[in-house]
């Protein structure tokens, strides 16, 4: 332990970086890993973890501890996608929250879906409103 106060020394002039010298394929996809399915705190650690280079990947599947299956494959967490979805806690730490951070992209099918769905709710709605619902849509991308 040191008893000196003040500020230290010597200032660094630039963020320490991880992958300055690597140049393997390991390294780029890690830097491009996107933490899903987590509360914003867990998230947060994650990413900390990505960022100063202590992730380690999972090289086989863990095991959940909802359905007890060999599914999860990010490391880290505890719980596999399906589970999350159904008990709506963090992948990681378990919590119940609503709010994720960052959601696994739409599959093609759910999209399709989706899509299908609001056809038909678009067809289920009356002449009038169903055109003037295409025009605010319409205003919505002119603005974008």
């Amino acid at each position: 332990m040191s008893t000196k106060k003040g500020p230290p020394k010597h200032q660094n002039t630039h963020a320490w970086k991880s992958d300055k010298w690597k140049t393997d394929n390991k390294t780029k996809v890690l830097q491009n890993l996107k933490v899903i399915n987590c509360c914003p705190k867990c998230t947060s650690v994650i990413d900390w973890k990505i960022k100063y280079g202590k992730y380690k990947p999972l090289s086989q599947p863990a095991k959940c501890l909802d359905c007890q299956g060999k599914t999860i494959k990010y490391a880290y967490h505890t719980r596999c996608i399906p589970c999350v979805k159904l008990s709506k806690k963090c992948a990681k730490c378990g919590e119940k929250t609503e709010d994720f951070v960052n959601l696994p992209p739409l599959t093609p099918a759910e999209i399709a879906r989706k899509d299908a769905e609001f056809q038909k709710d678009l067809k289920a709605l009356p002449e009038r409103r169903r055109r003037t619902f295409l025009r605010y849509l319409e205003n919505l991308e002119k603005g974008n």
